[in-house]
């Protein structure tokens, strides 16, 4: 059973609705995370204020934290905050950082086992924030030295074998076991 023109009309316009409502609290959210006063990174306490607002903010409007969030939070782009964390850019408050950046980074994972996630995204945010990797092993079967004469041998035994064709076969002709159930 379908549903009628008029029905069609009413879901879509409610999906619209939600996709505005969506919009409207996303800003609303984004604003409040640009409103925590920005901490003056060589006090600790300031710092772990800023986080901790952030992540309040986050769990009062029901929004996942991002590491752009956190960026924001404190006032530096994504960029120096991973510096920060991989302690390329050295600064007094990098343990307390480091700490709510290792909160994301299990909020993510727990997101993703639970299914609360998407795994593409998830994946990529790995990869982009937390230094995940695709990992290809290669492993060495024979490790003894191999001369060109035995790998010319083995890659025209592999040819032969591909180019070997199968043998015709004629349908036109009884198989045995017709000839000789028909006797």
């Amino acid at each position: 059973m379908g549903y009628s023109a008029e029905e069609k009309k009413e879901v879509k316009a409610y999906e619209e609705e939600l996709k505005k409502e969506w919009n409207r609290g996303m800003i609303n959210h984004i604003r409040k995370v640009h409103a925590i006063t920005k901490p003056a990174v060589q006090f600790p306490n300031s710092v772990r204020n800023a986080c901790e607002e952030y992540f309040n903010i986050c769990e009062a409007d029901g929004v996942k934290p991002s590491v752009a969030g956190l960026s924001v939070a404190l006032g530096t782009n994504e960029e120096i905050l991973l510096q920060w964390v991989r302690g390329e850019i050295s600064i007094e408050s990098a343990d307390i950082i480091k700490q709510y950046f290792s909160f994301l980074q299990v909020f993510d994972e727990t997101a993703l086992k639970d299914n609360q996630t998407n795994a593409v995204g998830s994946i990529f945010m790995g990869k982009q924030h937390y230094g995940y990797k695709d990992v290809v092993e290669h492993k060495i079967i024979d490790d003894r030295e191999i001369s060109n004469e035995e790998i010319e041998m083995r890659y025209r035994k592999i040819h032969e074998i591909v180019s070997e064709q199968p043998p015709q076969i004629e349908e036109n002709k009884p198989n045995e076991a017709r000839k000789k159930a028909s006797r």
